[in-house]
Protein backbone atom coordinates (compact mmCIF):
# COMPACT_ATOMS: atom_id res chain seq x y z
CA UNK A 1 0.00 0.00 0.00
CA UNK A 2 2.25 2.82 1.34
CA UNK A 3 5.75 0.74 -0.28
CA UNK A 4 7.92 2.61 2.76
CA UNK A 5 6.36 5.77 1.69
CA UNK A 6 6.51 7.56 4.94
CA UNK A 7 3.43 8.45 6.23
CA UNK A 8 2.07 12.57 6.43
CA UNK A 9 1.34 14.31 9.60
CA UNK A 10 -2.35 14.61 8.66
CA UNK A 11 -1.57 10.38 7.93
CA UNK A 12 -0.27 10.26 11.49
CA UNK A 13 -3.11 11.89 13.22
CA UNK A 14 -5.60 10.25 11.68
CA UNK A 15 -3.86 6.83 12.46
CA UNK A 16 -3.13 8.36 15.98
CA UNK A 17 -7.10 9.46 16.45
CA UNK A 18 -7.84 5.58 15.23
CA UNK A 19 -6.03 4.02 17.65
CA UNK A 20 -6.97 6.31 20.84
CA UNK A 21 -10.52 5.17 19.23
CA UNK A 22 -9.73 1.95 19.38
CA UNK A 23 -8.54 1.93 23.04
CA UNK A 24 -11.55 4.12 24.11
CA UNK A 25 -13.99 1.59 22.64
CA UNK A 26 -12.29 -2.02 23.75
CA UNK A 27 -12.54 0.08 27.00
CA UNK A 28 -15.88 0.46 26.77
CA UNK A 29 -16.70 -2.87 25.97
CA UNK A 30 -14.61 -4.70 28.46
CA UNK A 31 -16.97 -2.64 31.30
CA UNK A 32 -19.23 -3.49 29.46
CA UNK A 33 -18.78 -7.15 29.16
CA UNK A 34 -16.68 -7.27 33.19
CA UNK A 35 -19.19 -8.69 35.48
CA UNK A 36 -20.04 -6.08 37.65
CA UNK A 37 -18.21 -5.96 41.20
CA UNK A 38 -15.48 -8.39 39.88
CA UNK A 39 -12.88 -6.26 41.74
CA UNK A 40 -14.77 -6.64 45.16
CA UNK A 41 -15.59 -10.34 44.32
CA UNK A 42 -12.17 -10.85 43.85
CA UNK A 43 -11.35 -9.21 47.78
CA UNK A 44 -14.51 -11.47 48.91
CA UNK A 45 -12.48 -14.67 47.24
CA UNK A 46 -9.02 -13.77 48.46
CA UNK A 47 -10.73 -13.20 52.28
CA UNK A 48 -12.73 -16.04 51.96
CA UNK A 49 -9.65 -17.96 50.55
CA UNK A 50 -7.62 -16.75 53.38
CA UNK A 51 -10.28 -17.86 55.70
CA UNK A 52 -10.52 -20.94 54.75
CA UNK A 53 -6.43 -21.15 54.90
CA UNK A 54 -6.62 -19.83 58.45
CA UNK A 55 -9.31 -22.83 59.19
CA UNK A 56 -6.92 -25.41 57.91
CA UNK A 57 -4.35 -23.94 59.98
CA UNK A 58 -6.75 -24.56 62.89
CA UNK A 59 -7.04 -28.22 62.39
CA UNK A 60 -3.46 -28.91 61.40
CA UNK A 61 -2.71 -27.80 64.75
CA UNK A 62 -5.66 -29.32 66.42
CA UNK A 63 -4.78 -32.82 64.28
CA UNK A 64 -0.88 -32.01 65.68
CA UNK A 65 -2.30 -31.39 69.28
CA UNK A 66 -4.44 -35.12 69.09
CA UNK A 67 -1.35 -36.83 67.49
CA UNK A 68 0.82 -35.72 70.86
CA UNK A 69 -1.93 -37.09 73.09
CA UNK A 70 -2.15 -40.42 70.92
CA UNK A 71 1.64 -41.06 71.20
CA UNK A 72 0.92 -40.23 75.07
CA UNK A 73 -1.90 -42.62 75.35
CA UNK A 74 0.34 -44.83 73.52
CA UNK A 75 3.01 -44.47 75.91
CA UNK A 76 0.99 -45.20 78.84
CA UNK A 77 -0.93 -48.18 77.68
CA UNK A 78 2.62 -49.46 77.41
CA UNK A 79 3.65 -48.74 80.65
CA UNK A 80 -0.08 -50.70 81.83
CA UNK A 81 0.73 -53.53 79.46
CA UNK A 82 3.86 -53.88 81.36
CA UNK A 83 2.12 -53.35 84.87
CA UNK A 84 0.17 -55.94 84.17
CA UNK A 85 2.27 -58.52 82.65
CA UNK A 86 4.15 -58.06 86.37
CA UNK A 87 0.94 -58.29 88.08
CA UNK A 88 0.17 -61.09 85.87
CA UNK A 89 3.54 -63.57 86.54
CA UNK A 90 3.05 -62.02 90.17
CA UNK A 91 -0.50 -63.41 90.28
CA UNK A 92 1.38 -67.16 89.16
CA UNK A 93 3.03 -67.26 91.83
CA UNK A 94 0.65 -66.88 94.59
CA UNK A 95 -0.86 -69.61 92.39
CA UNK A 96 1.78 -71.39 92.92
CA UNK A 97 2.09 -70.84 96.47
CA UNK A 98 -1.52 -71.19 97.28
CA UNK A 99 -1.55 -74.83 95.75
CA UNK A 100 1.89 -75.71 98.15
CA UNK A 101 0.20 -74.31 101.20
CA UNK A 102 -3.30 -75.98 100.30
CA UNK A 103 -1.10 -79.46 100.25
CA UNK A 104 0.37 -78.73 103.32
CA UNK A 105 -2.63 -78.11 105.01
CA UNK A 106 -3.83 -81.07 103.41
CA UNK A 107 -0.80 -83.14 104.66
CA UNK A 108 -1.21 -81.26 108.01
CA UNK A 109 -4.48 -82.14 108.81
CA UNK A 110 -4.44 -86.00 107.97
CA UNK A 111 -1.69 -85.98 110.16
CA UNK A 112 -3.74 -84.67 112.98
CA UNK A 113 -6.80 -86.64 111.77
CA UNK A 114 -4.38 -89.76 112.57
CA UNK A 115 -3.17 -88.47 115.90
CA UNK A 116 -4.51 -89.85 119.30
CA UNK A 117 -7.50 -87.14 120.43
CA UNK A 118 -8.18 -86.54 124.00
CA UNK A 119 -10.96 -89.09 124.29
CA UNK A 120 -8.36 -91.90 122.77
CA UNK A 121 -5.86 -90.56 125.45
CA UNK A 122 -8.79 -90.47 128.50
CA UNK A 123 -9.42 -94.09 127.43
CA UNK A 124 -5.85 -95.05 127.20
CA UNK A 125 -5.03 -93.51 130.56
CA UNK A 126 -8.14 -95.35 132.24
CA UNK A 127 -6.61 -98.82 130.46
CA UNK A 128 -3.55 -98.13 131.49
CA UNK A 129 -4.32 -97.76 134.99
CA UNK A 130 -6.90 -101.02 134.72
CA UNK A 131 -3.40 -102.66 133.88
CA UNK A 132 -1.58 -101.42 136.14
CA UNK A 133 -3.90 -102.67 139.02
CA UNK A 134 -4.02 -105.58 137.61
CA UNK A 135 -0.25 -106.37 137.28
CA UNK A 136 -0.03 -104.97 140.67
CA UNK A 137 -2.49 -107.12 141.85
CA UNK A 138 -1.10 -110.69 140.16
CA UNK A 139 2.34 -109.59 141.51
CA UNK A 140 0.86 -109.03 145.10
CA UNK A 141 -0.70 -112.83 144.73
CA UNK A 142 2.52 -114.23 143.88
Amino acid sequence: MFDDEPFSKEAQKSFSKSMEYIVRTLKKLIRKYTPKNTERRIAMNEQLLKQILDELKGVKEEIAGIKTEVFEIKLEQQKTNERLTSIESKQQIIYEQTGKLTEYHSETMSHLEQLATKDDLDYFDKKISQHEREIFKIKNRA
